[in-house]
């Protein structure tokens, strides 16, 4: 009996780490697993009524109506700030919510590991699965290709130089072997191969994708780096700001693949997370934690010994994009195409007749610096999120300082 329960207990434990590693759960998953591992009866009752109608009302109707305190769920004033349409009845996809579930959760398992005997606490504990860890190179090959269908995309996300851009470069590699797609890149390659299309504003990329199309051969992976990006998400410091969400969009009405690079976490755009059915976090320059849901699956694990991609880019580079296109404008544009429009010719006579209309540049590292300073970023944080030396952020922060 003693053997069963150590068991059981190491099941559970694989089971609840390796939900708190997806990018997505519902909310009825939510609530599952912390009936689970759930000790303390008032967490579990504050967290159930919550997820129910957030997931059925919403999250801003729960604010303001909800039968229990929002704070206590992570729904503060900045995760609110965080809400939009794609994520409102999705609380794994608000970000704060999720880290107060994430924290719940871990602290409710230890709660209840520690009411077990001896014996079942060393079972939670050390309880191995053969094939949660295991090396890159023995996985075949075929799955980097095989989750790319019907406009499916997947997510790269991680800490700051983990090593995110040469994952995502090494799953190009594995496209353009397989001799069927065109990948698209706002990453710079040196010497590219002759189907990698380096692609640095929107219109080159869209041109890039519709003459691919036109020519009938080849499918698109389209690889985004949003490391600018991000800036204008978050606050206007630009002149015009980004749909990210419609950019998204526009992407999938082209029937191309994408591999969605974020290296905010946190802030993974809320339509990324509910379409990717691949996921690779990248925990370190040679561990990455992949999930894979289409083609040939890959269940939660880590894998260890990832390789260096063999194409030549600059690690220390940041990836801008340049929206020189209006997206709301071009989304509305694509959406009212009639049908038997030649959707790829009526697209780049599109781009043509209004490249240029944003008139929008790339970010000034220095405002950016300047920016997170004002938040109270320190200077070694803003050092490596900017990718310059400290001495120079410090030389730009105290000379606003000075000036101010």
């Amino acid at each position: 009996m003693a053997l069963v329960k150590t068991l059981e207990a190491g099941r559970k434990a694989r089971q609840l780490l390796d939900s708190l590693d997806r990018p997505r759960l519902t909310g009825r998953e939510m609530m599952n697993l912390l009936t689970l591992v759930c000790r303390e009866e008032s967490v579990l009752k504050s967290w159930v009524y919550a997820l129910d109608e957030i997931s059925t009302y919403g999250a801003r109707w729960y604010a303001k109506h909800g039968s229990g305190n929002p704070v206590t769920v992570g729904l503060t004033e900045a995760a609110l700030a965080q809400v939009d349409d794609e994520n409102d009845r999705e609380p794994w996809l608000i970000g704060r919510v999720r880290a107060k579930f994430t924290s719940d959760a871990l602290v409710q398992f230890n709660l209840k590991m520690n009411s077990l005997d001896a014996l079942s606490q060393v079972g939670a504990l050390a309880f191995d699965d053969p094939g949660s860890s295991e090396k890159w190179e023995s996985i075949n090959p075929k799955v980097w290709v095989g989750w790319a269908s019907k406009g499916c995309n997947a997510l790269v996300h991680g800490r700051v130089k983990s090593g995110k851009s040469n994952i995502a470069l090494l799953l190009s590699e594995h496209f353009l072997a397989s001799e069927k797609f065109v990948v698209v890149s706002n990453i710079a390659v040196s010497n590219p191969p002759e189907k990698y299309r380096y692609c640095p504003r929107l219109s080159t990329m869209l041109t890039a994708i519709c003459n691919t199309r036109l020519a009938g051969k080849e499918e698109v992976l389209i690889i985004l780096d949003e490391s600018n990006l991000f800036w204008q998400k978050i606050e206007t410091i630009m002149p015009k700001n980004i749909s990210l969400a419609k950019l998204i969009l526009v992407f999938g009405k082209l029937h191309s693949n994408l591999v969605f690079i974020s290296h905010y976490s946190e802030l993974v755009p809320s339509i990324v997370a509910r379409t990717a059915v691949a996921t690779f976090e990248k925990r370190s320059i040679k561990e990455c934690f992949v999930s894979i849901n289409e083609g040939i699956r890959i269940k939660p694990r880590l894998l260890t010994s990832v390789p260096a991609t063999t194409l030549e880019y600059n690690p220390d580079q940041l990836s801008f994009f340049s929206l020189d296109l209006d997206v709301n404008a071009l989304f509305d544009f694509m959406a009212s195409l009639p049908e038997k429009t030649e959707q790829w010719q009526a697209i780049l006579d599109y781009v043509a007749k209004h490249l240029g209309e944003t008139g929008e540049d790339a970010l000034d590292p220095k405002d950016v610096a300047l920016w997170l300073r004002k938040r109270g970023k320190s200077e070694r944080d803003i050092a490596t999120l900017v990718q310059r030396s400290p001495s120079t952020i410090h030389q730009w922060v105290s000379s606003s300082s000075a000036e101010g």
